[in-house]
C-alpha cells in the first residue's frame, strides 16, 4: 500500500454518486492543509472536479481538459460551490478504509489554475476563501522566515 499524505496537490477518488449509482466516484483536489492553530484538530481544504455536460451550465473559473491529471477523460470544472474543509483524521481513516481512493498528485502548474480559480470563482463560499487565503499567507510568511 502506498502511503497517502493529505497535503496541497494531493487528490483521491470520493464516493458522490446518486443513490441509482453509489459506485460514482468524484476526484477532489486538496488546495491548503491546516495542521495546527486556529482550529482543534487539523484540516484540509477539498475541492471537486465533475464533467462538463453540454447545455448544462457550470463554473467557468477552472476548466480541465484530458492531460490535466489521469483521471480526467472529458473537459470538467472544479465545483468551487462545493469546496468543503474537511478533518484530515477523517481523510485518512477514509483512505485507510478504502472508501477514498489516492490517486496521482496534481501538478504543479494545473494545481495553480485550481487555486487561482478557487480565488476569483463568484461560486466560491466566504468562509472557503477565507480559509484559503489565511493558510496562503501564513505559508509565505513560513516561507520568508526559512529563506
Amino acid at each position: 500500500m502506498k502511503l497517502f499524505l493529505p497535503l496541497k496537490k494531493a487528490t483521491i477518488l470520493v464516493p458522490s454518486g446518486p443513490v441509482h449509482d453509489i459506485n460514482r466516484k468524484h476526484l477532489f483536489v486538496i488546495l491548503a492543509n491546516h495542521p495546527t492553530g486556529d482550529t482543534p484538530e487539523s484540516s484540509v481544504l477539498l475541492v471537486s472536479v465533475s464533467s462538463i455536460k453540454p447545455e448544462i451550465p457550470y463554473d467557468n473559473a477552472c476548466v480541465l481538459r484530458p492531460g490535466d491529471h489521469p483521471f480526467i477523460k472529458h473537459d470538467s470544472f472544479v465545483v468551487y460551490a462545493r469546496a468543503r474543509i474537511e478533518n484530515t483524521n477523517a481523510i485518512l481513516r477514509g483512505v485507510n478504509d478504502g472508501k477514498l481512493i489516492p490517486q496521482e498528485p496534481m501538478s504543479q502548474p494545473v494545481f495553480d489554475r485550481i487555486c487561482t480559480g478557487l480565488t476569483v470563482s463568484i461560486h466560491t463560499p466566504r468562509n472557503i476563501r477565507d480559509f484559503f487565503e489565511v493558510l496562503n499567507k501564513r505559508a509565505v510568511t513560513s516561507t520568508r522566515i526559512i529563506s
